[in-house]
């Protein structure tokens, strides 16, 4: 598995370039997410669909996105004639067509659903292929910072939404396709540029497999596999926030210009933590950092569950400093530290199942809570699940390793 452990931007004109071009490819993958995935429920909503209806539809499309993502690895694995860059152009213009499609229709539909389903599975498979072009242009002589890469990202994210979330409420939600469509452009773009360079320097570079069976790495990892069962649980009030931010501020009487400003927060607070991440690595052991992020994620669901103002959902976010921003870069770190070659590359495989498992259960049990109980049951249970994920990760978290 490529490590990006200890490794910065060299001072130099093309390194710096390459960090910066990788950068706003990060940046518009997560725009679009912001633009797309983040106001599925303003979107959808509009259109007559019910919480339910919504939460289905984004289980259903990350299902379908790991359904589909063997299949797409396995082709850029084989082919010869296509570099990683021209297999990501391919699938920008995919999702660009089923991102037109929504544009279409006025309200509920089996077509629409279909077009919504496909999209945000697409815009899944294509993360991965994301975070590994980073590695592909290392070998091609670029030195790569991958962390300050997803830094902007989450840069881009939180500007967007917060202009969003503004612009939703004034225009309403027919912006939002155009403006995935408008960042989806400038995603193609930077590839492109990006495909030039690798074309001048690089080398084609295969993907590292792993020929390690699923059941052959839960025996040798146990006590890792039941810590991951304790991650999807942290990961689902994770997800209820990112798929139904909008009913949980409507709740205590705001709207969509206050969901894009809360979501705006949570990114921007991501950033001092991810950029700082080296440097916190360096006095505090992995291990703590996966126990602190844990608490971390039990200490934000908590404090949402207990806001009963727009202001105070603002000022529950802060433990995003040290939940998800943490845990995200020390999962990473911590997998590559306790395993190595294929072992790490499967171990990383089951975090990613986890965080999709999580996803699914939130996603299809948050629309159907809200639908019969309202938010304060779904932000109560969210905290139940988010706190049995703490407790099964925080004390493993020193125990997992191999055997």
């Amino acid at each position: 598995m490529s490590s990006t452990k200890g490794k910065g931007i060299r001072r130099n004109g093309k390194n710096a370039g390459a960090n910066l071009e990788y950068a706003l490819i990060q940046g518009a993958y997560w725009m679009y997410y912001g633009a797309i995935y983040s106001f599925s429920s303003a979107f959808l909503l509009s259109k007559d669909y019910s919480n339910w209806e919504i939460g289905v539809i984004l289980a259903a499309g990350n299902v379908l996105a790991i359904l589909i993502q063997p299949a797409v690895a396995n082709f850029a694995d084989r082919t010869g004639r296509f570099g990683l860059d021209d297999i990501i152009k391919g699938m920008v213009l995919i999702l660009a067509a089923l991102t037109a499609g929504l544009i279409l229709f006025d309200t509920k539909s089996m077509v629409l659903t279909v077009i919504f389903t496909l999209a945000i599975a697409w815009h899944t498979v294509i993360h991965p292929f994301v975070n590994s072009l980073a590695f592909e242009m290392e070998k091609a002589g670029r030195t790569m910072y991958f962390s300050v890469g997803r830094a902007v990202g989450s840069v881009s994210y939180s500007i967007l939404v917060a202009v969003l979330g503004v612009g939703v409420s004034r225009m309403g939600v027919g912006i939002l396709p155009f403006s995935g469509l408008g960042v989806l452009a400038l995603f193609f773009f930077m590839l492109v540029v990006v495909g030039r360079q690798l074309g001048k320097e690089g080398d084609s570079v295969k993907t590292e497999k792993s020929d390690i069976t699923f059941m052959d790495f839960v025996r040798r990892n146990k006590v890792f596999f039941a810590m991951s069962l304790g991650i999807a649980g942290l990961y689902f009030s994770n997800s209820v926030y990112n798929n139904f931010m909008l009913q949980i501020v409507r709740n205590v009487g705001g709207d969509s210009g206050d969901m894009g400003g809360i979501l705006s927060l949570m990114a921007a607070l991501e950033i001092p933590t991810m950029v700082l991440f080296y440097r916190i690595n360096k006095r505090i052991s992995t291990v703590r950092l996966i126990q602190i992020a844990a608490l971390g994620f039990a200490l934000k669901a908590t404090a949402i569950m207990m806001a009963d103002s727009v202001s105070m959902l603002y000022c529950a976010h802060i433990f995003q400093l040290i939940s998800f921003a943490l845990f995200l870069p020390a999962i990473v770190h911590y997998i590559d530290e306790r395993m190595s070659g294929e072992e790490a590359v499967r171990g990383q495989a089951v975090y990613t199942t986890m965080i999709t498992v999580g996803a699914v259960l939130a996603s299809v049990a948050g629309g159907a809570i809200l639908d019969m109980s309202g938010v304060d049951t779904l932000l109560t249970i969210s905290v139940a699940v988010t706190l049995a994920g703490a407790l099964t990760v925080i004390p493993l978290a020193g125990k997992s390793g191999p055997g």
